[in-house]
């Protein structure tokens, strides 16, 4: 058998769902019912500025360089000149005796001939009544001297002054009786025996160290 109040519940239930979903609709807030705004996406990072390069414009060589030293003058050449003279000089002084020259020259020896020479460096002329100051290396106690005159041949016995004795001192002084011109070498002969002359079986060697010429 229907009831006869089933309907009328039915609409009392209804009515109350209803009431209870609008209910809940306006307690809902408005925010909760507007769709989602789309997330903003984070703004790109900037790169790292980078400083400009500074544009450096060429060095003027010209300003950097020092100017050129000038050139000495001719005074100043000559100046300089005149003192390296002088100091040569007096690094130097001569040690021929007033009146003496020493010779300039290159000095040789032969050892196995017992002999020594001086080979000019230009050619010489004594005038007689001068003399020749030799200063006798080696130990020969006698002695040939001779002088070679240009064109003549060293090996043979021309030009020989004579026979000497070395003094102790080793310095000989050898008179000029005649003029002698054209003069290339001078030449000091020792050992036994010197060409077909005889000096002594115990003679030993001769050279010479230097040599003056004094008027």
């Amino acid at each position: 058998m229907k009831n006869p109040h089933f309907g009328r519940i039915a609409s009392v239930v209804l009515g109350s769902a209803l009431v209870a979903c609008a209910s809940g609709t306006a307690n809902t807030p408005a925010a909760a019912l507007q769709p989602a705004a789309p997330a903003a996406s984070a703004p790109a990072a900037n790169p790292t500025p980078t400083a400009p390069t500074a544009t450096v414009p060429p060095a003027d060589t010209k300003a950097a360089q020092s100017p050129p030293s000038p050139a000495p003058s001719k005074s100043e050449v000559d100046q300089t000149n005149s003192t390296t003279a002088k100091s040569d000089s007096e690094a130097k002084p001569s040690t021929a005796e007033p009146g003496c020259t020493k010779l300039a020259g290159r000095t040789g020896e032969a050892p196995e001939w017992g002999s020594g020479w001086i080979d000019l460096a230009a050619l010489a002329s004594f005038d007689a009544r001068t003399k020749l100051k030799i200063n006798v290396g080696g130990s020969a106690t006698k002695i040939l001297v001779r002088l070679l005159k240009d064109g003549q041949l060293p090996d043979q016995p021309v030009g020989v002054l004579g026979k000497y004795a070395v003094p102790s001192g080793r310095l000989l002084e050898v008179p000029i009786t005649g003029k002698k011109a054209n003069i290339t070498q001078i030449s000091v002969h020792g050992s036994p025996k010197a060409w077909t002359y005889h000096l002594g079986a115990d003679n030993g060697p001769a050279t010479i160290e230097e040599v003056e010429y004094c008027k």
